[in-house]
This record gives C-alpha cells, structure tokens and sequence, in this order.
C-alpha cells in the first residue's frame, strides 16, 4: 500500500502546485475548491478502479494555462482577479482537469494485484490531501505578499502549464 501512496504524491504534485497558485489570490470560495478538489481526486481514482477509461487527451494544461492568463488579464482591471477565481465554473473545471491522471492510476490499480478500491482510495486521498496543502501554503503566501499576488499566481500557473506541456512525451 506503501507503493499506492507514493503513487498519490506523484499524481498530487500538479494539485500541490496549481492550489498553491489558485489560493494567494482573493479566493472566498475556498472551501468549494477544497471540496471540489477532494472530491475529484477521490472520485477520479475510484471511477479508475472501476473500469471507467481516461479521456484520450489531456485537458490539465489548457485549463490551467487559460485560468493563468486570465488571472494576469483581469489582476490589471479595476475589477480584479476575484469575479474569475470565484466563478463556479473555475472551481469545477480546474481541479475536474487535473483529476484525469488519478483516473488513469485508479485503472492501474487493479493490475498489482492489490484491492483496486483500497488502492484507489490511497492514491485519491494522498492527492487531495497534496491539493489541501497546497492551499494551505498558498493561502499563507498571500498573507506575506499581499499587493499584486494575482500577478504572481498567474504567472505560476502559466508556468505550471507549460511544465506540463513540456513533459508529455
């Protein structure tokens, strides 16, 4: 099971990163990313176990670029970042996308040998767990650096996406 959970911190680390950019800007919905967060780590895994296959393309660095830009976009408004990164449809859209490799370990999870559902239950709850941490961490960097954190968040996740671009085989 040891195996499983280090399979949850590697499928974590995007979650880790993107909450961490998503939380130092003026979120007031944070609970709802949490949730949202947790529940398709969790849920991706899990649909994985069950037989359910992955889309075949990835839509994580898309989301995550155009949610970067848009962050940039709008920190330089009168308005701000906060209509965008409070909108429902970024709190689903953005961790529904990055839950799609946990979908991809969930299938995985059968072929070790292992319980499938217990496996993917540990991968799922070590990558929602990064995502909570990540805003945790998040969180407390805004409170450091509070003027035009928006600018900085946006420029992470663009980063973000391109890491994510530039890995893929």
């Amino acid at each position: 099971m040891i195996a499983f959970a280090l399979l949850g911190v590697v499928a974590g680390l995007d979650n880790l990163q993107v909450a961490t950019a998503i939380s130092m800007t003026p979120l007031t919905t944070r609970w709802r990313f949490a949730l949202a967060f947790v529940v398709c780590e969790i849920g991706a895994s899990m649909l994985g176990a069950a037989g359910v296959r992955s889309l075949s393309f990835d839509v994580a660095p898309l989301v995550v670029a155009a949610c970067g830009l848009a962050i940039i976009g709008f920190a330089f408004t009168e308005r701000g970042v906060a209509p965008i990164v409070n909108s429902r449809w970024t709190v689903v859209l953005l961790p529904l996308s990055l839950s799609f490799d946990n979908l991809l370990l969930g299938a995985g999870a059968g072929a070790a040998g292992m319980a499938p559902l217990a496996a993917a239950a540990t991968i799922g709850c070590v990558s929602a767990s990064m995502a909570l941490l990540g805003m945790a961490v998040g969180g407390r960097v805004r409170r450091w650096i509070p003027e035009r954190i928006e600018i900085v968040s946006g420029v992470y996740l663009v980063a973000i996406a391109a890491t994510m671009w530039l890995g893929k085989d």
